[in-house]
């Protein structure tokens, strides 16, 4: 009996490990969150015209709804940060 629990029993949580696919989607999570900040640093810190009008740009292509959908309350807070930037640059320009 015990060598069929230890065969069959349920592991400790140290030796189980995320599937492919769930590691694959946390890894493009990590990235997409640090693409959408380091797009917010370089927004922030545009002066010239063409500066504001590239970083504009990229800030409007970002999918809100997907980052809302994916991030959650991280996600909603880079939002509504994007949307403030984009307010502020459109009265820059």
């Amino acid at each position: 009996m015990r060598r069929f629990m230890e065969e069959t029993g349920a592991r400790p949580a140290s030796d189980v490990h995320l599937s492919p696919v769930k590691e694959t989607r946390r890894v493009e999570r990590e990235r997409t969150l640090a693409l959408v900040q380091k797009l917010i640093r370089e927004a922030r810190t545009a002066h010239g015209r063409h500066e504001i009008k590239k970083t504009r740009s990229r800030l409007l292509k970002i999918d809100q709804r997907r980052l809302r959908r994916e991030h959650g309350a991280d996600g909603e807070a880079l939002c509504r940060e994007i949307n403030a930037i984009l307010r502020a640059q459109s009265q820059r320009l």
